[in-house]
């Protein structure tokens, strides 16, 4: 196996190669990566590796002046440069330098990528340059051993706290007189996240994500990053030379936000992290994780895009605010008849202090089955609401999600009472169709037809009762149904369409953004983040 470096200085552009190329595949192991021209010529000298791609434009050395350094002493590593469009006189420099191709960096594909390193492979095997089986053995790849040694102890429970010591130390990392602390991040609203790129290209950005926050991390002391799941992830930071523990907290939270920052920045990403209390006794150790997850958790409360900490006082007090709020009845609920039942339930939940994501949301979902059957309305008002509410309902990953969703519901109910008593016979049949067909094609011609009304005549008292013409209030209806997939469901905005009854996407786009003034997937992620 053949060994190579990156030496980059814009971050994302490292990332991104890093989860461009199949390094495996091609036979390569990516050795290290350097952010100057100055810290690849350190690399080089240590890892001497077979293969070098570099940006010609870097901070404290640029490209050119780390290929002549390594050219007077190495003919056999091959170098492949980054480069911007504007670079041409540099790269003809660099072209003098026995370079074995140059690589556009805002245009680059794995393809390319891929074709320029089997073309550098080749030259190696030309001049004789055996692969080294020991090229896999670089920092790069002990800190992946040093992240499985951490999820191995802290997540999997596969170690006691002396054979995580041991471990530790085989890797070159000693924790006498060391902090350590540990986050957990998770993605918000992950289905939604990869359904738009998966939209876009088909591919995961997992593994960019990955490589991002290890970019990030790495600046602040020792921080290694365990991917957990698809939407989690565990940073552990080990301290040296930090007596303060809030200096500790200050580094880990700077980090953190950070973190949060890119990821926003680079993927327009939400992410929530919950923080552990910091150790400095091996024995103790094996209590961060729980730490870290039960400080998540409570994002419930917080808020997505939230940094989260074990503090009790200030914990229970952001409860106490949402569960004041919940104890008052939404005011539509009167309408309904059912405010008393509803405050039985609430009293009953709060007592029962049972408050982890799932009970909570089990607890909303309960609250519009109870409306539903408590509600002194028209019992059919409620049965599609029920079901589309409770998928939204199970989207929400907050308390105020939560409850803005249930308030929503009862509007929906109160509404629709509303039409049902307002409508004569001929209107509230056509309109009851509307809701059972609107994902069919279906016409004012049609509708008068099977209510024994002349179009002229329906069209006129449709108009009267719901003070809109048929044609608006059908795009109407499609719109909010649209508003219930797109919150309640992972569908991309196209599948949604066909579902409302729209045929064309783009026109339902526009039409969508012509209603609410948002397109559908500026909707849906306003809703979600607030």
């Amino acid at each position: 196996m053949y060994g190579a470096i990156i030496a980059e200085d814009e971050m994302l552009v490292r990332v991104g190669l890093k989860s461009l190329i199949n390094w495996n595949e091609l036979g390569l192991a990516l050795l290290s990566d350097a952010s100057n021209g100055q810290e690849a010529f350190d690399m080089y000298n240590e890892y001497k590796p077979d293969i070098i791609i570099t940006d010609i434009k870097m901070p404290k050395m640029d490209g050119i002046e780390l290929m002549k350094k390594i050219r007077e002493t190495d003919r056999r590593v091959r170098i492949i440069i980054l480069t911007c469009l504007e670079e041409f006189e540099m790269i003809k420099k660099a072209m003098e330098l026995e370079v074995d191709g140059y690589i556009v960096k805002l245009t680059m594909t794995s393809k390319e990528m891929e074709t320029v390193l089997r073309r550098a492979i080749g030259k190696l095997k030309e001049l004789g340059v055996p692969d080294k089986e020991d090229s896999s053995k670089s920092s790069l790849h002990s800190d992946e051993k040093i992240c499985e040694v951490c999820k191995q102890y802290f997540v999997e429970f596969n170690y006691n706290s002396e054979e995580f010591d041991k471990n530790l130390d085989q890797q070159g990392v000693k924790l006498k007189g060391k902090k350590i602390a540990i986050a957990v991040m998770q993605i918000d609203h992950y289905g939604i996240f990869q359904s738009k790129y998966e939209k876009k290209d088909g591919k995961s950005p997992d593994v960019s994500i990955l490589d991002l926050i290890g970019e990030v991390a790495k600046k602040s002391h020792d921080s290694y990053v365990i991917n957990l799941s698809l939407s989690k992830y565990m940073i552990v930071f080990i301290m040296e030379g930090i007596v303060s523990e809030s200096r500790v907290n200050d580094i880990a939270g700077n980090t953190i936000l950070n973190i949060r920052n890119a990821l926003k920045r680079y993927f327009d990403l939400s992410v929530s992290f919950g923080i552990s209390s910091i150790r400095n006794d091996t024995r103790k150790l094996d209590t961060l994780y729980p730490e870290a997850v039960a400080a998540l958790e409570f994002r419930l409360f917080s808020g997505i895009g939230t940094v989260n900490y074990l503090n009790e006082q200030a914990n229970k007090s952001t409860i106490r605010e949402k569960l004041d709020k919940l104890r008052v009845p939404p005011p539509l609920l009167d309408r309904l008849g059912c405010a008393g039942e509803y405050k039985s339930r609430v009293d009953h939940f709060i007592a029962d202090g049972s408050f982890l994501i799932e009970n909570v949301r089990n607890f909303f979902i309960h609250l519009l089955q109870m409306t539903a059957l408590s509600s002194q309305i028209d019992k059919t008002i409620f049965e599609d609401l029920v079901i589309s509410y409770s998928g939204i309902m199970n989207e929400c990953e907050t308390f105020d999600e939560m409850y803005a969703t249930y308030e929503d519901f009862i509007k929906s109910a109160v509404n629709r009472n509303k039409e049902r008593i307002a409508f004569s016979k001929g209107i509230l049949d056509a309109v009851e169709y509307i809701k059972r067909h609107y994902s069919e094609d279906i016409t004012l011609n049609h509708l008068a037809d099977l209510v024994n009304l002349s179009p002229n005549y329906f069209s006129a008292l449709f108009k009267k009762e719901l003070n809109m013409n048929f044609s608006e209030y059908m795009i109407n209806y499609r719109i909010e149904r649209a508003k219930e997939l797109l919150l309640g469901t992972r569908l991309l905005a196209y599948e949604i369409s066909q579902r409302v009854g729209f045929t064309d996407g783009a026109y339902f786009s526009r039409t969508f953004k012509k209603v609410t003034g948002l397109s559908p997937n500026e909707y849906r992620k306003k809703w979600l983040e607030r």
